[in-house]
């Protein structure tokens, strides 16, 4: 059962604790989405960290999804249509709200969230809805990347993956294996066995990362698909 399936399943009591507990976990991967969009409305930084608070406060403290249900298939949808609604009413989200202030608090690192949305900047003439979008395939790609070089650091091959990750994209900066080889004192042979496997693995959390925001297996190709169009994009 994916983290979304447990939200989705908040109005059932044997559910609603696990269901919470998934719902801001999740948050914390679409911070910085949601904060694009709402900076993307002229808001400043500032501003814009208030109410990206206080959207995810009043998200966590509902104890039914009934807003969104028709969205509720893929978090990504759900969250979006949110948001909107989130500042359409605007004006009842006074400063009380601000950081969370009498709703439950996202537990997100302050000095975090500050430090990451000032070094956002919504320029050009893109819509919400694409900055939205585009700033989720980065958040879930730049995911991806950190619980794999975890992986490779736990396992004592840190030095592998630093040499080998621009293998994973084909549009990053190329090197001759073989000149990575000889830094790494392997054969070349080894090394492209070894940039194989890199990439099986970066797809595997990929899916694993992806999976926990829809409800089921069968839509995870597809948000995968959806989010390379928007990366290719940026």
């Amino acid at each position: 059962m994916t983290r979304w399936t447990l939200v989705s399943q908040m109005q059932d009591p044997a559910q609603s604790q696990l269901g919470a507990d998934a719902l801001n976990q999740l948050c914390q991967l679409y911070w910085q989405p949601v904060y694009i969009y709402i900076r993307s409305w002229n808001k400043s930084p500032a501003d814009a960290e208030d109410l990206t608070q206080g959207f995810f406060s009043m998200i966590l403290s509902r104890q039914s999804l009934d807003l969104v249900a028709p969205e509720r298939g893929k978090l990504r949808t759900f969250l979006l249509v949110a948001v909107k609604r989130f500042l359409s009413n605007a004006h009842h989200h006074d400063s009380a709200q601000k950081r969370g202030g009498g709703q439950v608090p996202v537990s997100i690192d302050a000095e975090w969230t500050t430090g990451h949305s000032r070094k956002i900047d919504p320029a050009g003439g893109d819509s919400p809805d694409v900055l939205f979008d585009r700033q989720w395939a980065l958040t879930a790609l730049q995911r991806t990347l950190s619980q794999l070089q975890n992986n490779y650091e736990a396992d004592g091959k840190g030095g592998i993956f630093q040499a080998l990750k621009f293998t994973i994209s084909p549009s990053g900066a190329r090197r001759p294996l073989s000149e990575v080889a000889a830094e790494l004192g392997i054969t070349e042979g080894a090394a492209k066995v070894a940039s194989h496997r890199l990439r099986q693995r970066y797809r595997t959390i990929l899916h694993e990362v992806i999976a926990e925001t829809v409800d089921s297996d069968g839509n995870v190709e597809d948000e995968i698909r959806y989010l390379m169009s928007v990366f290719s994009n940026t």
